[in-house]
């Protein structure tokens, strides 16, 4: 939203997606085997140190007027390394954290509250852009930094015991590549995920133009749009392990796939916000099964 009032350029403002997405691409496979071979709490308390003042510098910039199209998108890409740093480890951390019995409900809840969080999280930036302006924004989300690092702070981490040495990072890369360019399931994934995100992600990037100028929407209402993905997604994740049981997985893709292109299309040609926010949330849900894919094959 706040490249929109920096620049009219629609490529700047698809960037912001490109700024959060591709660190994961870059980081995730480095992030994951550094989980198996460092300390995941110390780990994991210098990654959320580093969004924390990526996400204040950001806040202060903002402030005092001097941020600037390339600016933001660097330190948006700061945060989305934060993230990609973090979430192979936060993943990682469930076994330690719950018996092995309660793994798989422990991996479940956890990615219903990260779209409960995709609910939640829009609806206030929007609030906190109209009442606050950006920079208040910006310190809201870097005070829940805080929060994260307090938790982290008093978690009691107890290393698992190993016989073995511990493995070094460049061959580890190379067993994971390995791993994944033998790996027939998730070569299928990939094949699957990789057109289908590919064409997806224009839904993020350009969401932001569709609520100015299509939609005349204030920052609240581009937020309550974000909201309605999110909140497509949690219902989603409700419904799916229901469909599964009746209907082939391939089937729940395929048909998850032309849902979600009906729902772009809806986005892209609607001038009311209602139906804009129908679509958001069909987006939102049938996009979340397609990402589900990876974890469950995992």
């Amino acid at each position: 939203w706040l490249m929109t009032t920096l620049t009219h350029d629609p490529l700047m403002v698809a960037l912001v997606q490109a700024a959060t997405s591709l660190p994961m691409f870059i980081l995730a496979l480095p992030a994951g085997v550094m989980a198996d071979i460092i300390n995941r709490r110390r780990m994991l308390l210098w990654v959320q140190a580093g969004g924390f003042f990526a996400a204040l510098l950001l806040a202060m910039l903002t402030l005092v007027g001097q941020i600037t199209p390339w600016s933001l998108l660097a330190l948006v890409s700061v945060l989305g390394a934060s993230a990609a740093m973090t979430a192979p480890v936060w993943f990682a951390t469930a076994p330690d954290l719950v018996p092995r019995s309660l793994f798989g409900h422990a991996v479940l809840l956890s990615g219903i509250g990260i779209n409960v969080a995709r609910v939640i999280g829009p609806l206030l930036a929007g609030i906190a852009l109209v009442l606050c302006g950006a920079e208040g924004a910006f310190l809201f989300n870097a005070l829940t930094f805080v929060v994260l690092l307090v938790a982290l702070w008093r978690w009691k981490y107890v290393p698992q015991e190993s016989d073995l040495p511990p493995e070094r990072f460049w061959p580890a890369v190379r067993t994971g590549a390995r791993y994944v360019a033998y790996s027939p399931t998730l070569r299928r994934v990939l094949v699957r995920g990789i057109p289908f995100f590919f064409c997806a992600s224009a839904t993020w990037s350009l969401l932001p133009l569709i609520a100015i100028h299509r939609l005349g929407l204030d920052a609240a209402g581009f937020g309550l749009s974000l909201g309605g993905m999110g909140g497509g997604a949690v219902l989603a994740i409700l419904i799916l392990p229901v469909l599964q049981r009746s209907i082939s997985p391939g089937a729940v893709v395929a048909f998850s796939s032309l849902l979600y292109a009906a729902a772009m299309g809806g986005l892209a040609t609607s001038t009311w916000l209602p139906v804009s926010v129908l679509a958001a949330l069909f987006s939102g849900g049938v996009g979340v099964d397609e990402s589900m894919r990876i974890p469950k094959c995992a």
